[in-house]
């Protein structure tokens, strides 16, 4: 789920940062869960996100064997993943933008 709000927020809010409990937020979130086919495209574009994201040999260095406590824990406090995760998000959407 953090890697599906953290999309909802590059696209939509273009750096600002938001609080995830907003209602302008909770708005867009919205939108997007009533709109079907925005819904899927951005299931999609999650997807192909967290593949990419996984792939990445700077993650699968920090992930080591111990994946439980990177889902837990580190996924979302540790600096160096939130900026390869935001990297990878910022790429998708300049390349959807094209």
């Amino acid at each position: 789920m953090f890697t599906f709000f953290r999309i909802i927020e590059k696209a939509y809010f273009h750096d600002v940062a938001v609080e995830y409990v907003s209602d302008v937020f909770i708005e867009k979130c919205d939108e997007k869960m009533s709109d079907v086919d925005g819904f899927k495209k951005l299931a999609h574009t999650t997807y192909n996100i967290l593949k990419d994201f996984y792939n990445d040999s700077n993650i699968k260095k920090i992930i080591s064997d111990n994946f439980p406590k990177f889902v837990k824990g580190t996924f979302e406090t540790n600096t160096n993943v939130i900026e390869i995760l935001d990297d990878k998000i910022e790429a998708k959407i300049d390349e959807l933008s094209e």
